[in-house]
């Protein structure tokens, strides 16, 4: 295309055509173009004038209504509202010896809109060769050098698969479906949906739709792990990733099924929780499946890989990314033929039993344990998994929240957040579908529960009866996110619609807001110190008409952040719908990764990685008060290093109470890696009935007594179960004044392995790290560093 010579007959002619086309959106003195080919054609102005001077479109709620009709003014134009289309009054030959009704087939506006469309085919050209502009020297339109043209107040919008409402236009025009043909704007833009701007795919916009259905999600398929049951309610393992992931999640788990079973599921398109596997389209299907199929692999491993390459088939035939799960109590012979499939179909695996074998595995009834996973031990599932979904990027994505029961803004900024976690705590999830018990106060009673307990409570997901349009419920707030496959610079226009009855206020997170500009002065000024490490932004009131918000070009850069858009509802109301309309000039991509690479680490370098006894705190530098704990589920805590025994004890760590402690290493020249590992998590204390003999025994600074009229459970269906750990390190001994550099993650319930990786510069020789909680309390179990080789 660069190679091309435009002469300068072309420009010429270019020139003119871009008069033209100005004069037809603009209008003229004589009220009638005339093009360099083709047949004269009125403009956009007189076409209007002209249904004005004879009384306008007269609307009929019905075409019956219309055609039953007799006008008095003759000739006269009308509408009629079921079948949008347009009918003239009056006579359209000479034959005709009186006035009727007669279909006006394409109108004058269709004529004008073919021929423009006809006319944007210049190839494209980067910077213009040549412009028009208008009395302010603004431009009006420009040919650039790769030969694209650009008319910047002409905005290539929507597709004409969507009715709009002209609510939203200052004066519209509909095709005979009641489809938006040309809308001007209160801002005075010109929007003609089906206008391309050029041959060059790349640079024309086409609009797509995001909604429940039509948005990236990911299904998990399983049995009565995946379907739940012995949990609080919202705490299914699915339920935590849908919280802590970018992508929704559906549950497609049905208790005593296998492999096989699972492959006839989604064969015969049978339902659960309202979804199946067809209808919702998701992007990953994770395969959760082994208790249930030994009856295969007792008798020959081979039957239950094959009955695994089964299922497998069946989601790459719906176009779907399997993603296996090496079931927690696999032992190391499973291990390898789930791993051996994984590397035959070259798809992802996640491995629940590595993380399992870590903690002492969780294998039949104990504390906080039935067999199936409860509210503090699902985290074998859902955190493995989670480090998976990640490392993939989130394109098309509709998620809503409500704001927490256990969160309490003093204003509307206080619902801004900065991270997940931050979000989180603040906001949770609408449900997901699962089963949960009936008796939730038991959830940390599971290896004694009685068959009185064994009830459960079927929770609906309430993304499938959005997609039903069925209502749902809000008090407060709502925060609908929103991701595209398009970054700012290419969305041309985004449009909300939204079914809701009750009063609500609508506004978008504007990131640019002036009110979140930090001047630069000191450290000290009261304005620094008051909005330093506060979530940037502010919420920007946002305007509806007849359900739908628009979103132009020039709004765009301050309603994304990245390719995300957050709006905010407030009131009390029910939602029953919701979908977006998007146009861009250019789509992103997103194709799922692979695992990490495993990495090859030298050996331990902390003196000592355990801090459980008074001993092994004495090779940590402790700041604060710090001091050991035996946790009372100490036979499923992490290992000592290298050894299937368990830790001695533990550390609980504050934001004031820390753990710290040097490594030193020859010198190199290149630059090094260091991997530090903190095995931690979020303990609050368990909800057991000290009456029973099974519980009395334990250390009662860990537990809150059920038995004890009032107690209140630490978790509950609104708590945010989790906490962050902050890790600071320096090169060198002495502690930094301005302090070193911060790294944080999140613990939950289940003890976690967090990563962190430290870089070093050429020719240092020692690296100190310090621990600590960001907030609240974490308890850390063992820690570890090791060069990256």
């Amino acid at each position: 295309m660069a190679e091309e010579i435009i002469t300068r007959q072309e420009l010429v002619d270019a020139k003119i055509d871009a008069k033209d086309l100005g004069e037809c959106v603009h209008g003229n003195e004589t009220g009638i173009v005339i093009p360099r080919l083709g047949i004269p054609y009125p403009t956009l102005p007189a076409a209007v004038q002209k249904v004005i001077e004879i009384g306008g479109f007269e609307p009929f709620p019905t075409e019956a209504q219309l055609l039953a009709s007799t006008p008095t003014v003759s000739p006269k134009a009308a509408k009629a509202l079921d079948t949008k289309k347009i009918w003239y009054w009056g006579k359209y030959s000479e034959d005709e010896t009186a006035d009727s009704w007669h279909d006006t087939g394409r109108s004058e506006l269709d004529q004008a809109n073919d021929f423009t469309k006809q006319r944007i085919d210049l190839k494209p050209l980067n910077e213009h060769e040549f412009a028009i502009q208008d009395s302010l020297g603004n431009l009006a339109f420009g040919i650039q050098k790769d030969g694209s043209s650009e008319i910047p107040k002409l905005l290539a919008g929507d597709s004409l698969t969507e009715k709009k409402n002209v609510g939203i236009y200052a004066q519209a025009w509909t095709d005979k479906n009641g489809n938006i043909a040309v809308g001007i704007r209160k801002d005075g833009s010109v929007i003609i949906p089906k206008l391309i701007d050029s041959d060059n795919s790349s640079v024309s916009t086409s609009t797509k739709k995001l909604s429940i259905i039509e948005s990236d999600t990911i299904m998990h398929i399983g049995d009565s792990m995946t379907a739940s049951y012995y949990c609080v309610q919202d705490k299914s393992y699915v339920s935590q990733l849908s919280q802590l992931s970018p992508f929704r999640h559906i549950n497609y788990g049905v208790t005593s099924t296998d492999l096989l079973e699972m492959q006839s599921r989604i064969i015969n398109d049978l339902s659960v929780f309202n979804a199946t596997l067809k209808s919702m389209k998701p992007r990953y299907l994770f395969i959760a499946s082994y208790v249930n199929d030994r009856n295969y692999a007792n008798v020959n491993i081979a039957y239950y890989q094959e009955n695994m390459r089964r299922l497998i088939d069946v989601a790459l035939s719906h176009g779907i990314q399997p993603v296996l799960t090496g079931y927690f109590v696999l032992n190391s012979t499973l291990h390898q033929a789930v791993k051996s499939i994984a590397d035959e179909y070259r798809i992802p695996v996640v491995w629940s039993d590595v993380l399992n074998k870590q903690i002492g595995f969780y294998e039949g009834a104990t504390l906080f344990h039935e067999w199936h996973a409860g509210t503090r031990t699902n985290g074998l599932f859902f955190l493995p998994m989670l480090e998976y979904i990640n490392q993939q990027k989130a394109m098309r994505t509709l998620k809503i929240y409500r704001k927490r029961s256990t969160f309490t803004p003093s204003s509307d900024a206080d619902l801004l957040f900065k991270d997940v976690i931050d979000k989180s705590n603040k906001w949770k999830e609408i449900s997901v579908g699962h089963f949960s018990l009936q008796h939730e106060y038991k959830y940390d009673e599971l290896d004694t529960l009685t068959s009185e307990d064994i009830l459960w409570k079927e929770n609906q997901d309430e993304y499938a009866k959005l997609a039903d349009k069925q209502e749902i419920s809000f008090n407060d707030y709502a925060l609908i996110e929103m991701s595209f496959d398009a970054f700012q610079q290419h969305l041309q226009f985004i449009e909300i619609s939204l079914m809701t009855n009750g009063a609500t206020q609508l506004f978008v997170r504007d990131n640019l807001a002036a009110s979140s500009e930090l001047i630069r002065g000191l450290p000290s000024d009261a304005e620094y110190q008051a909005k330093w490490n506060k979530p940037r932004g502010a919420w920007r009131s946002i305007n509806s008409a007849n359900g739908k918000i628009s979103i132009g070009k020039e709004q765009i850069t301050n309603a994304m952040v990245a390719n995300k858009l957050f709006l905010l509802i407030k009131g009390n109301f029910t939602l029953s719908d919701i979908s977006v309309n998007y146009s861009a000039t250019k789509y992103e991509s997103h194709l799922p990764t692979l695992n990490k690479p495993r990495e090859h680490l030298g050996s331990e370098l902390l003196a000592q990685p355990l801090l459980g006894t008074a001993g092994q705190l004495l090779s940590w530098t402790v700041g604060g008060t710090v001091n050991t704990l035996v946790p009372i589920d100490l036979p499923k805590c992490p290992r000592k290093p290298d050894q299937n025994v368990s830790i001695d004890g533990v550390v609980t760590l504050t934001s004031t109470n820390y753990v710290q402690q040097s490594i030193s290493f020859p010198a190199s020249e290149e630059v090094r890696t260091f991997k530090v590992v903190a095995w931690a998590r979020y303990f609050p204390k368990a909800f057991l009935d000290r009456t029973n003999p099974t519980y009395s025994g334990y250390d009662a600074s860990q537990v809150v007594d059920r038995s004890v009229a009032g107690a209140i459970p630490p978790i509950n269906k609104d708590t945010f179960d989790a906490q962050e750990i902050m890790l600071e390190t320096w090169t060198g001994n002495d502690h930094p004044s301005n302090n070193g550099a911060f790294q944080k993650d999140f613990v939950s319930l289940m003890w976690r392995p967090v990563n962190f990786y430290i870089e070093v510069q050429p020719y240092e020789t020692v690296l100190s790290i310090r621990l600590n909680a960001l907030s609240g309390q974490v308890q850390l179990a063992k820690c570890s560093i090791k060069e990256v080789i």
